[in-house]
């Protein structure tokens, strides 16, 4: 899941910032943020709290950059190249310039186990986020 689902995570949040004529830099750093917040706050909250935590992180952060480019006219290179400079440095702070282990491995274990007809979750989820989008960009 962490190739195929991320890069697809990143390709339709991208596709909407690229609809709108803008261009964000930060998507990188955003999602190593939302990453390194899961895999940090997993042994205090759980996976289903930590990836809670992660998006509310993220949404916080698109708004922030959202807030800038449309209110105070910035243009949205400059905004997200700083705000990619201030995630990195501060995930950087966050993990005091080492790496997180994850304490466990029983949801990439999930995402790997089949359901049905020998498809995983790591198959059949990006149909799901795909459909969903679809849908909304109808």
């Amino acid at each position: 899941m962490k190739a195929a689902g991320s890069n697809l995570l990143a390709g339709v949040g991208f596709t909407i910032v690229m609809i709108s004529g803008q261009l964000d830099l930060s998507i990188g750093s955003a999602m190593t943020m939302g990453g390194i917040v899961v895999v940090g706050l997993e042994p205090q909250l759980g996976w289903i709290g930590s990836f809670c935590v992660a998006a509310l992180c993220g949404g916080v952060l698109g708004l922030v950059n959202g807030v800038f480019v449309a209110r105070a006219r910035v243009n949205s290179f400059i905004v997200t190249l700083g705000t990619m400079i201030i995630v990195q440095n501060a995930m950087f702070l966050y993990c005091k310039g080492g790496t997180i282990p994850a304490s466990t491995f029983e949801l990439s274990d999930w995402f790997q186990r089949p359901i049905a007809a020998g498809l995983t979750p790591q198959i059949i989820l990006p149909f799901v986020v795909m459909g969903v989008f679809a849908a909304f960009l109808r």
